[in-house]
């Protein structure tokens, strides 16, 4: 392969699945994510590039370091592609609440680990992308971030103050 994409459930989309389903989508399923990936990524498709697409929906950066230890090695001799993409991290985060700086070491380390078997091939390490828990699909603060402390509602993450 020229390129191979490691990382979590964006990856994975790539083949039209989440967690080996179809992905539903508003206009039918994943059928158009796939057709589009084969035509940009694969020689069968018509692409110049030949990629393969292995994530897991809702992998961490310790999901994928364990992927790479356990029978990783023997994976990567065998595909011995010229670029390794990563692309993990936002789970950790949205997720599992882990310090940036953690997931910042959970990143460097898989990175490392790919080049430890490949070092003379490409490790891109893609920046993580926004994601959001909420309903409406929005990020940053909660809506009443800015209200004083007294008319925050309960819930909201920034209610609770540690007072001196």
């Amino acid at each position: 392969y020229d390129v191979v994409f490691l990382g979590d459930d964006l990856i994975e989309a790539m083949n039209g699945t989440e967690l080996s389903r179809p992905i539903k989508t508003k206009d039918g399923n994943g059928d158009q994510i796939k057709q589009s990936w084969q035509a940009t990524f694969t020689h069968d498709g018509g692409a110049t590039i030949d990629g393969l697409a292995l994530g897991i929906a809702g992998d961490t950066t310790s999901n994928l370091l364990w992927r790479l230890g356990w029978n990783g090695r023997e994976m990567q001799h065998e595909l011995d592609s010229k670029v390794w993409w990563l692309s993990i991290g936002g789970n950790d985060l949205s997720k599992n609440g882990c310090s940036e700086e953690a997931v910042v070491l959970g990143i460097l380390r898989a990175a490392k680990e790919v080049h430890f078997i490949n070092p003379h091939r490409i490790v891109v390490i893609q920046g993580i992308l926004p994601r959001s828990n909420r309903t409406d699909g929005s990020v940053g603060p909660s809506p009443d971030y800015w209200l004083p402390v007294a008319e925050k509602k309960p819930e909201s993450p920034e209610y609770h103050v540690e007072k001196a």
